[in-house]
């Protein structure tokens, strides 16, 4: 009688284990599916950024699945610079949503701004997750993987179409130079014209970048050009962003809703 109630307690064990490595044959025990993925940013502070990640998932079969863990990772570039965890009872059966909360180390994020600028302005960003099932006696990991791209345009505001005053300035063009960990400098390309009769000698350059009220670049440069009367010239300049404040940027764009004015 002892051997028959020891094997009636090893039969649901032993159904879920035999599901959970796929070997699902007779007794239709179906898959969790995982239908959708979605992430929206959360809470932040100068330490770390919030992801708040909902991951629905379909559980087909008449009874919960035992979850312990949902795990989360988030790469950027090949590069890790976040991870969390949500802790969760069961999969009911049908659909249910998971809510999991990863936080980004804000102090990997001026590496990413570095790898992103060099990259031509384009990131790689993979969420990668395991739901962690609990057997008892065992672990099963149901790995869960997205990923997708992202593209920013911050030359677009240098990009100006031009301005008349004592000389005339052409629309600029400007470029990535040098990135490193103190400065990302930005090349500017434009050509100016002097419209008047008589000689202009321009000496000093300066240059403000502020991102989101937050002062990125504020230099004055020594140039030394000279404009004939009715003359026209190509002018070089270099904008050097401080990488010192792209984190206190990356908070503001945060707050600012994802947006950087």
């Amino acid at each position: 009688m002892g051997e028959n109630v020891m094997t009636l307690k090893l039969v649901p064990l032993f159904m879920f284990l035999i599901f959970i490595c796929g070997c699902i044959g007779k007794i239709g025990i179906g898959k969790p599916v995982v239908e959708g993925i979605s992430n929206e940013l959360g809470e932040v502070s100068r330490e770390d950024t919030e992801v708040i990640t909902k991951i629905r998932v379909y559980n087909p079969n008449p009874f919960p699945l035992p979850l312990k863990d949902v795990l989360t990772e988030i790469h950027v570039n090949g590069r890790k610079i976040g991870e969390g965890s949500a802790l969760k009872s069961e999969i009911k059966p049908s659909s249910e949503s998971l809510v999991v909360s990863t936080k980004i180390n804000n102090r990997k994020i001026p590496e990413w701004w570095i790898e992103h600028i060099k990259n031509g302005e384009k990131s790689r960003v993979e969420f990668r997750g395991h739901l962690v099932f609990d057997l008892k006696i065992t672990e099963f990991r149901f790995p869960i993987e997205r990923s997708g791209e992202i593209k920013t345009d911050v030359l677009k505001v240098l990009r100006t179409k031009g301005k008349t005053g004592p000389v005339r300035v052409k629309p600029t063009k400007p470029s990535w130079g040098e990135v490193n960990s103190n400065y990302s400098e930005i090349l500017i390309e434009t050509v100016v014209e002097n419209e008047n009769k008589y000689s202009i000698k321009i000496t000093r350059f300066y240059s403000l970048v502020e991102m989101n009220g937050i002062r990125l670049s504020d230099e004055w440069q020594d140039v030394e050009y000279f404009l004939e009367p009715k003359s026209k010239k190509k002018f070089d300049f270099k904008i050097r962003l401080n990488n010192s404040r792209i984190v206190d940027w990356w908070v503001s764009h945060v707050k600012n809703g994802g947006k950087t004015n």
